[in-house]
């Protein structure tokens, strides 16, 4: 039976250690080595954006994670310092501290709490490598009473020798999941492959997953019972024959390109097709809802196509959106679409991203000049659901007010 009294007074004595050692020492000694400096510079000016619509102590905060984290993860500099002078005239029970943080290495980890044994302490599922870990996280602990029980949460850990803790950036996502941030890994660094080079990405260059931040607060998109994301699959089939499948779809063609689809989920808010590209042999099943990729995906083995029922991923809009914001670019998810004009061009999540946008930007004045909006009067403008336009606010006034 854990003893969570001792173990906190010993997370305490740990946390005083840390800030010793790390903020005072080691950030100034690793700051100028291996281009950090330029490394922080380089990421301010490329996400400049993203940073000045954050928290005045946003930059600061990653940038000395970054910092620290680049030092004490695996493979860090502190490995390629420790027998550096600065570092040998430290106080031995200083040295003691950084030679442990050096076998014990820190990690980035995107997680879920799995459970909560005591008030500051979690069991953090870790969504990419199966692990869990028990945590202790006064920071944690106030993100679940403003309502992040649930969150998707982007943090930096160290061991204690008891547990893990916490360092710099709490980043809980109210509306991403994990597979919503491997997109956004693919989409700035396009070697990632599986979960492992995803996490190869994370720990050599975080500040792209800082930047996540700036999405944190956006709410899951619903359409009555269903959550609208882009569920996408592609299979390679080698042999297609149209005929075969005309009685139970409507099929299109222009291009090389055949579209399949179903009357009752072709539709708002689903908009589910299948593409065949007779060029690569290669038909794509798409839906912006999980129910519609579902029956699109039945009938077309129901026809004899060898096909899995799953989707190869998904992608949520607030992270479509965040991604958007974030690299300066359109994300298209669905190629296939300017094949057929006849399509509607601006279909459900282009419509929400406008209204979710538009809502936002009228909360920043507000929260700026300290007044307060009339939030069931602009949900009901932008067609935003009052519980979540609330939520919203309360989350975007108590981080800028930080």
């Amino acid at each position: 039976m854990t003893d969570f009294t001792k173990l906190k007074a010993h997370c305490t004595v740990h946390s005083k250690k840390s800030s010793r050692v790390n903020d005072n020492f080691l950030m100034d000694f690793l700051a100028p080595k291996d281009q950090m400096s330029k490394n922080i510079d380089r990421a301010l000016r490329r996400y400049k954006h993203i940073v000045e619509q954050m928290p005045r102590d946003f930059f600061p905060t990653v940038s000395a994670e970054y910092i620290i984290g680049k030092g004490v993860v695996k493979d860090g500099l502190i490995n390629k310092y420790m027998d550096h002078p600065h570092i040998r005239r430290l106080d031995p029970e200083d040295r003691e501290f950084l030679e442990f943080q050096q076998q014990n290495p820190w990690r980035y980890v995107f997680g879920r709490i799995a459970d909560r044994p005591e008030r500051e302490f979690f069991v953090l599922r870790d969504e990419f490598r199966d692990d869990e870990y028990l945590l202790y996280s006064p920071s944690m602990e106030a993100y679940c009473k403003a309502g992040h029980e649930h969150s998707l949460y982007f943090l930096l850990l160290g061991f204690n020798g008891a547990c893990w803790q916490t360092y710099g950036l709490i980043a809980p996502y109210r509306s991403f999941d994990a597979g919503d941030v491997f997109v956004y890994g693919t989409e700035v660094f396009p070697e990632i492959e599986d979960d492992e080079s995803f996490m190869d990405a994370v720990h050599r260059d975080p500040m792209p997953f800082f930047m996540l931040s700036v999405g944190q607060e956006l709410p899951i998109v619903m359409n009555g019972e269903d959550e609208i994301r882009h569920y996408v699959s592609e299979t390679e089939i080698p042999e297609f024959d149209s005929n075969k499948l005309s009685p139970n779809f409507t099929v299109q063609w222009n291009e090389n390109v055949y579209r399949l689809s179903i009357k009752k989920w072709s539709q708002f808010p689903h908009y589910a097709s299948a593409y065949y590209n007779e060029e690569t042999d290669e038909l794509c099943r798409y839906a912006l809802t999980k129910r519609a990729f579902d029956s699109l995906s039945r009938k077309l083995i129901d026809c004899g196509l060898d096909l899995t029922p799953q989707e190869d991923y998904s992608l949520g809009l607030s992270m479509q959106q965040t991604i958007e914001k974030i690299l300066k670019r359109k994300i298209r998810v669905n190629d296939y679409e300017a094949y057929f004009p006849e399509m509607p061009e601006s279909t459900a999540q282009d419509v929400h991203i406008e209204q979710m946008n538009a809502f936002l930007n009228e909360l920043i004045p507000y929260i700026n000049s300290g007044k307060t909006p009339d939030i069931p009067a602009l949900a009901n403008a932008y067609s935003i659901d009052v519980e979540s336009a609330k939520s919203i606010y309360k989350n975007l006034k108590d981080k800028f007010s930080k």
